[in-house]
């Protein structure tokens, strides 16, 4: 009696999920078919632009046999999906802890353990510290291989601004931080450090003038945030005391940032013309026209790029 019993909630449990497939498979072929007949806009239809979606919703909630996750989570999968149609691997959504500490770190600051994360030509996430950071101070060398984050291995093939959150967080009394484990390059031992969050500020730049040729300046940009116009020009004029006669300017590994702060800095090597034309399905064409001036336009430069090399770092590359 028991067993039967149980076949009949399990059969019941099957003919409902196969209930909701064929309403959800028929409002999707109905949902395309109308679609198709009658274009509409988002203002023409308002809250049914996603009808389909909100049925689909509805019918999980009445019919689905486990717990469902939280709310935010379902929305996210879905905004996740919607994205993912676009076929753009620059569109993407971050979670609102993410996109806030992006948003903190592009400003220039952020709470973190101070690492730069980059993805090395061989697909590995490496790690380099910032001078006098709490990643340097606990041990963390340049070009250390991220293996694991809080006990969690990682996947080589994570997005870097997932991984970059991470190792990042709220500054607390209480010193919390991260536990990362990593290996050097050329070893196979590994090192797992316990870090805590401090306030970071970013160097956007480093600069020096080259030992083996003293008349050249370099300057490696690592990112864009709304210090880096302000740092470059600093660099320019600290390298001019030096008396060098050319410039580095290397923007490999550098995956961009904030698009007006490139354009201010392509400025400085340039004295005059365009910079960067915008292509908008919305707006139009915009060009980006420098203004002459720039610190750096009597210095020879050459400009470093790689395949890590993309976004407002091609503008300045570029230009």
């Amino acid at each position: 009696m028991e067993q039967r019993e149980h076949t009949r909630l399990w059969w019941n449990q099957l003919w409902r999920g196969i209930v909701i497939v064929a309403l959800v498979s028929g409002g999707f072929l109905a949902g395309f078919i109308a679609r198709g007949h009658e274009p509409a806009t988002a203002q023409e239809s308002g809250d049914s632009e996603f009808k389909i979606l909100n049925q689909v919703d509805q019918l999980v909630r009445d019919n689905f046999v486990r717990e469902l996750p939280p709310d935010n989570t379902l929305e996210y999968a879905a905004i996740r999906g919607y994205l993912a149609s676009l076929n753009d691997n620059y569109t993407f959504f971050n979670d609102p802890p993410v996109a806030s500490s992006e948003s903190d770190a592009l400003a220039g600051r952020y709470g973190g353990i101070g690492v730069d994360v980059v993805r090395n030509e061989a697909g590995m996430i490496v790690l380099y510290p910032y001078p006098d950071s709490p990643a340097a101070r606990a041990g963390v060398l340049e070009g250390d291989i991220l293996l694991a984050v809080n006990d969690q291995p990682l996947d080589p093939n994570e997005r870097l601004d997932v991984v970059r959150q991470m190792t990042r967080g709220e500054i607390t009394e209480e010193g919390v931080g991260v536990r990362i484990t990593v290996q050097q390059p050329d070893t196979t031992e590994t090192r797992t450090y316990d870090i805590p969050f401090e306030e970071i500020i970013i160097p956007s730049i480093a600069w020096r003038v080259l030992a083996e040729a003293p008349e050249l300046g370099y300057i490696q940009i690592k990112s864009f945030t709304s210090l880096t116009p302000e740092e470059v020009q600093n660099a320019i004029a600290d390298l001019r005391t030096k008396n060098i006669t050319g410039l580095i300017l290397d923007l490999r590994f550098n995956s961009g940032g904030l698009l007006q702060e490139s354009i201010d800095v392509a400025g400085e090597f340039l004295n005059g013309g365009t910079i960067v034309i915008e292509q908008s399905r919305t707006t139009g064409e915009m060009v980006h026209e420098d203004t002459p001036g720039g610190v750096a336009t009597d210095l020879p430069t050459i400009v470093l790029v790689n395949g890590g090399t993309a976004s407002a770092a091609e503008v300045v590359a570029g230009a």
